[in-house]
């Protein structure tokens, strides 16, 4: 496979100046709102030629695909940050084999490990702006250059700093016409156009997941190598005419890409060993082969108010279950939820995104052996019944347990200070104050810290954790 960088062409916007490009956008987002994406995309190739780009995190295929109907051999940069997932490298590596159209593939001016070298490891924890700027903002500035205008897949529906997203706008921070034909798109549209043309997608669809900060779980030296059944798509395989071609006959002999661009190479990214097909229906991964031959793990979700005990109890049995010998990890809504879910509010909304994104990194360790513990609040019914329903489509061991103690002690407690804040008017949106804390109904095990010891909530929540995974711990 050849990743390379095409010279633009010209377009009938070529000899436009800044304040006329910037007019020629303006008009552009006023006179094509409500069109067609096709009839967008359309316009920005009539206008830019070669010069237009297409950026895509490979979340999902929706816009390489309505790049290579309206101009096979466009150039679509991928953002290679070194942190992806290996089911988004090989969505990249897929959509090179199966699309006509021209991956770009762009790095950071430094590899993860010269990064480490320098500014010290996980460098996106303790200074998530300044990584963000080095593995993403630059490069991408870097490889849109050379061209006058490109076309990115962001969606209105995604976040409400997006809710005034124009299809045609100008970026004069960039100093470009940025496109976005799919803007006025919801989830279900995107998922939609995906099943109806057979697309390939990258968990989940819409890509309102952002993986590339977490480091991936397994190391694989075979990543590049296999294209797996899953990310040829209904429409890859109608592109296999001959019945003679499998999935491995696109295994490139070499798997490093090149390009033109005078970047670094990337590091090889590490590789869950089990290969997913997509569900359009929920946007999530579903395994096409549940884990069985090797040690499957488990999700337990703790549940509760603020400071009734959940993350005392998950961190008490992690050290415990971690001095066994046991694969545990707790991901804890404090430590996740910058990373996980920067950006995000506390809407019922917000909230519930934050929850069902958590749900898929749980549902994922555990699918690789992971005993993985969640004191996460989950104040609403609907998220933690998709996060239940997403484990059980996926043949992966959940149960919740709701640490039950009540109002009254939870804000006795107080741990972090959050209902004075509140009480005085400082805060608002806290569970069990001014929002709606919704008690579980189908609970595997209910644990109110306030009249049960630490030492036997753990023991409880340890044979809890025992009849899961169908086996007896160390």
């Amino acid at each position: 496979m050849t990743i390379c960088q095409t010279r633009p062409e010209i377009g009938r916007a070529a000899e436009l100046d800044e304040t006329q490009l910037q007019q020629l956008a303006e008009q552009a987002g006023r006179d094509l709102e409500g069109a067609a994406a096709e009839e967008i995309m359309a316009w920005g190739f009539e206008q830019f030629g070669r010069r237009l780009a297409v950026t895509s995190s490979m979340a999902d295929t929706v816009m390489i695909h309505l790049a290579e109907r309206t101009a096979p051999g466009l150039d679509v940069l991928f953002l290679d940050t070194g942190y992806h997932f290996v089911e988004t490298i090989g969505t990249r590596d897929a959509v090179q084999q199966i699309f006509d159209v021209n991956v770009v593939n762009v790095t950071p001016e430094l590899s993860v490990p010269e990064q480490d070298a320098i500014y010290g490891r996980d460098l996106f924890a303790r200074d998530p702006d300044l990584c963000c700027k080095m593995r993403k903002v630059e490069p991408l500035g870097r490889a849109l250059a050379p061209y006058a205008a490109w076309a990115t897949g962001i969606r209105r529906s995604q976040s409400a700093r997006r809710a005034g997203t124009k299809v045609v706008s100008w970026d004069s921070s960039k100093k470009m016409v940025k496109i976005a034909p799919i803007a006025g798109w919801s989830d279900d549209e995107v998922a939609a156009y995906a099943e109806e043309h057979g697309l390939i997608s990258n968990p989940p669809v819409g890509g309102r997941i952002s993986f590339d900060r977490l480091r991936t779980l397994h190391q694989s030296s075979a990543v590049g190598r296999r294209l797996p059944q899953w990310a040829l798509g209904r429409y890859g395989q109608d592109r296999m005419r001959d019945p003679a071609v499998t999935p491995t006959d696109l295994i490139p002999t070499d798997p490093t890409p090149t390009r033109e661009l005078s970047m670094t190479e990337r590091q090889p990214t590490r590789s869950l060993e089990q290969t997913t097909e997509p569900s359009l229906s929920t946007g999530l991964s579903r395994p096409s082969n549940p884990v069985q031959d090797s040690v499957a793990g488990a999700t337990l979700w703790f549940t509760g108010l603020p400071s009734a005990g959940k993350s005392t109890i998950a961190h008490a049995l992690a050290d415990e279950l971690r001095a066994d010998g046991v694969d545990v990890h707790v991901l804890d809504g404090d430590d996740v939820r910058p990373y996980l879910s920067k950006g995000l509010g506390f809407s019922r909304e917000d909230r519930n995104i934050n929850v069902t994104r958590i749900g898929f990194v749980a549902r994922l360790l555990a699918s690789h052996g992971v005993v993985v513990l969640v004191p996460v609040i989950a104040p609403y019914a609907e998220a933690r019944e998709a996060v239940r329903k997403d484990h059980a489509d996926n043949n992966v061991p959940y149960a919740e347990i709701f640490v039950s103690t009540s109002l009254e002690v939870t804000e006795q407690r107080d741990v972090k200070g959050l209902y004075a804040k509140a009480r005085r008017g400082e805060i608002s949106g806290l569970t069990g104050v001014d929002d709606p804390y919704e008690e579980p109904t189908t609970a595997e095990l209910v644990l109110d810290t306030a009249v049960i010891p630490l030492h036997e909530s753990v023991d409880r929540t340890r044979a809890l954790t025992t009849a899961l995974l169908g086996r007896d711990l160390p």
